[in-house]
């Protein structure tokens, strides 16, 4: 299949398609059958992002996800609704944004209860994302940023769908208009 085709965000496409060959890696390397199922989940909701596809991603989510978003540059909110989160995807792949980011110096760490990723995030945002007073930030035009973050998607034993995600961002160590 040609990944790189299917990325959206052209300006991230190589590091991305690097990404999704890191996640296959991390699934093939799984032992136990349970983790090998959350990477693959796990794999598949970060692809839905990079393409865009609002139902492949709700397709990986349990009914009434919990979002939250801790830390960084970036204004947030909880998310605890299936409409909500479904409104979340939707509203950012309209204005044309991706949010799955490139993943870099990843480390995964699988539970019986879930999967935590830490790594250097790189992802394109509107600037409206950024609550950065101390920078001229447009809120019109996109802004590719990195920052190192942590991911923690609990799982549903019986569905063997994500929970949601709770995310802690770093401060950001870079940030630029995105060339797209």
């Amino acid at each position: 299949m040609d990944y790189l085709a299917q990325v959206k965000e052209r300006c991230l496409a190589e590091r991305t398609v690097a990404t999704r060959e890191r996640y296959d890696k991390f699934i093939h390397d799984a032992i136990d059958p349970w983790h090998k199922h959350m990477l693959t989940v796990l794999r598949d909701h970060w692809w839905s992002e990079i393409i865009g596809d609002v139902d492949a991603t709700m397709a990986t989510l349990v009914k009434d996800p919990v979002y939250q978003f801790h830390g960084g540059s970036l204004h947030t909110a909880v998310v605890n609704t299936t409409e909500a989160a479904r409104e979340m995807y939707a509203s950012l792949y309209d204005a044309g944004y991706y949010p799955g980011g490139v993943l870099e110096n990843m480390r995964i760490a699988c539970a019986d209860w879930g999967v935590v990723i830490e790594s250097d995030l790189t992802s394109v945002l509107p600037g409206a994302a950024f609550n950065l007073p101390n920078m001229r930030i447009d809120p019109a035009l996109p802004y590719q940023s990195t920052s190192q973050a942590v991911q923690s998607q609990p799982f549903d034993r019986e569905t063997g769908l994500m929970k949601g995600e709770i995310v802690y961002l770093g401060d950001i160590t870079e940030i630029f208009i995105a060339r797209r």
